[in-house]
C-alpha cells in the first residue's frame, strides 16, 4: 500500500474521528491504552479544536450562544461544567480545558444565503446553519443553502447528510433534491442519494412531508413520522418501510457503519464509499453470503483485512492502487 493510500484510509473525518474520542470520554470507558492513545491523539494539530467542537454542539446544546457565535452570559467555568459529563475525573478536567483553550474555534461560522459546501471521499463535516439548525455531511456530499427572510431552502446536489432543523412555523425547512422536495418545520431526518436519481429519507424525529418531483405542492404528499424511511425518484415513491431503527442507520455521524447480515456486494459497496480507491468485487458466486460487523470510517485496510479472514476471499492490490476482491 502505499504512502497516499495509507494516510486517506487512517485519517477519518476531523469531526467524526472527535466523535469518537467524545464519546468514549462521555461514556467514562477509556482503558489507559486508551488514555494513552487519547493524549496522542490530542496532540495533534487541529484535534483540540475539533474535539472542542463535538463537546459543544453535542454535550452543551442547551448553550447555543456558545456555538453560533453569540454572546455568552455564562461564566466559562459554567460552560465548562456544562460542556462535558463529570465522569473520569481527570480525563473530563482534561477536556473541559482543552474548550476553554480553544474557544475561539467554537465560534463555528454561520452558513446563510449563497453557500455551498462540499466534502471529498472519506471526509465528514458539520455546519451550522444561520437559524441553529445543523447539517452533518457525509462522505463525497454536496450541499447548497439559501436562506432568506421568508424561506429556508436547501440542495443536496449528491451524497448524504443529517438535517437537526430548529423550528420555525413562519419558515418552513425545504430541503431539494433530484428526485423532490423534503419539507419540515422542525425536526431532525437524512437523506442520501441512491443510484438511478433515487433519494432515501429517514426521519429521526417529528413528521416529514415528501413531494417527488416537481408535483404542486397542492397535491397530496406522503407524510413520514419519526422511525419511517422512505425511497423517492421524480415520479413517486418506490419503497417505504416503518419501525426502523433510523439511528443505526446515522451511526456513520460517529464515525462507524454497522452491517447486520448484510449482503457481502453491498457491503463492499457502502465501504468503497469511504475512500478514493477502487475496490471491484469479482467474486459473483460468494454473492450470498453475509456480513455482520462494524466497520469504521477510514480503517478501509483493517477491513478487508478481517474480510480475508472471516471469508473465503483474497483481497487483490492491484498496480494502479485499486483492490480486487475474488474467491479463493
Amino acid at each position: 500500500m502505499n504512502a497516499a493510500s495509507e494516510r486517506e484510509d487512517s485519517a477519518i473525518g476531523p469531526v467524526s474521528e472527535a466523535a469518537y474520542w467524545y464519546e468514549k470520554v462521555s461514556a467514562g470507558d477509556l482503558t489507559d491504552t486508551d488514555m494513552a492513545r487519547f493524549e496522542q491523539w490530542l496532540l495533534k494539530p487541529g484535534n483540540e479544536a475539533d474535539y472542542a467542537d463535538c463537546a459543544v454542539l453535542w454535550g452543551a446544546a442547551a448553550v447555543p450562544e456558545f456555538w453560533t457565535g453569540g454572546r455568552v452570559e455564562e461564566s466559562p467555568a459554567e460552560l465548562q461544567r456544562r460542556a462535558l459529563p463529570q465522569r473520569h475525573g481527570r480525563w473530563v478536567a482534561l477536556a473541559a480545558s482543552i474548550v476553554l483553550l480553544v474557544g475561539a474555534a467554537l465560534l463555528w461560522p454561520i452558513m446563510g444565503a449563497g453557500d455551498r459546501y462540499q466534502t471529498v471521499i472519506g471526509e465528514q463535516r458539520l455546519v451550522v446553519l444561520a437559524d441553529e439548525s445543523t447539517v452533518f455531511l457525509n462522505t463525497d456530499t454536496v450541499l447548497e443553502i439559501n436562506y432568506t427572510g421568508k424561506s429556508r431552502q436547501v440542495r443536496l446536489d449528491r451524497g448524504e447528510a443529517i438535517f437537526d432543523v430548529r423550528r420555525d412555523a413562519e419558515r418552513p425547512f425545504e430541503v431539494q433534491t433530484t428526485a423532490g422536495t423534503v419539507r419540515v418545520v422542525g425536526t431532525r431526518f437524512a437523506l442520501r442519494s441512491l443510484e438511478n436519481e433515487r433519494v432515501r429519507l429517514a426521519v429521526s424525529e417529528g413528521r416529514v412531508t415528501v413531494s417527488p418531483g416537481d408535483s404542486p405542492r397542492a397535491n397530496p404528499s406522503p407524510v413520514l413520522d419519526a422511525g419511517e424511511i422512505l425511497d423517492f425518484d421524480s415520479r413517486g415513491v418506490s419503497f417505504r418501510d416503518s419501525g426502523v431503527d433510523v439511528e443505526t442507520l446515522l451511526q456513520w455521524r460517529s464515525g462507524v457503519v454497522s452491517f447486520t447480515g448484510d449482503a457481502l456486494p453491498a457491503v463492499i459497496q457502502e465501504v468503497s464509499r469511504y475512500t478514493s480507491r477502487r475496490i471491484e468485487f469479482r467474486g459473483e458466486d460468494l454473492s450470498g453470503l453475509r456480513v455482520s460487523g462494524i466497520f469504521r470510517v477510514g480503517e478501509v485496510d483493517a477491513f478487508l483485512e478481517g474480510l480475508a479472514a472471516a471469508f473465503p476471499v483474497a483481497v487483490v492490490h492491484a498496480a494502479d492502487g485499486g483492490i480486487v476482491i475474488t474467491a479463493t
